[in-house]
Parts: C-alpha cells; structure tokens; sequence
C-alpha cells in the first residue's frame, strides 16, 4: 500500500491529499504561486514544516508555514484524516474548494 501525504493547515485542517511528499508541495506552491522552498523544518520521520515565497526573502515575500505530512505522521500528530479535504479535485479542478459542512 503507498503512503498518501497531506498538506495540513492548523486553521483549515486538511487541504490536500497528494501521492507523494513532492507532489504535496508542489501543489501548496502553486496554490500560492510561490517558487521557493524558504525554510524545510523536519518534526520526525515523515512530517515537515514548509515555508515557501518569493527570491528576496523578505517578511513580505512569504507565504506562511504549511504541514505536509504522511498520514502515519499526521495521525500520530492527532490529525483528523477522516473529513474530505478541501481541495479534493484533480486537473484542473485542483485548486478549487469542496463545500465543507
């Protein structure tokens, strides 16, 4: 069985459910249309703290903190898995959100 990733947000829950940690954070960039990979910061074995933005670096060329993590990781960190992401759509539906009740 593969390991899903999840791109985790402690206000929003669960975002994403993507294949690979790569394709998890590949996703989160180019929902927020960044290009860089500022700080990586490792909470153990397959869980990740990204903060992605902008060349330059500066307070205002970055986009916040994500979580992506496997899902071992994320319910060990006390993640709710079981509700339907937020951007559950494929394509070119990918970044449009689901109604969450």
């Amino acid at each position: 069985m593969k390991t899903k990733w999840y791109v985790l947000d402690m206000d929003q829950g669960v975002l994403r459910k993507e294949p690979t940690r790569k394709a998890a954070l590949k996703w989160w960039m180019d929902l927020q249309g960044t290009g860089k990979v500022l700080r990586r910061h490792p909470f153990g074995p397959g869980a990740y703290e990204y903060v992605t933005g902008f060349e330059g670096g500066g307070e205002d060329d970055t986009c916040g903190g994500i979580f992506i993590e496997c899902e071992d990781a994320a319910l060990r960190g006390g993640w709710s898995l079981d509700v339907e992401p937020l951007y559950p759509y494929p394509g070119e539906r990918r970044f449009e959100e689901a109604k969450r009740s």
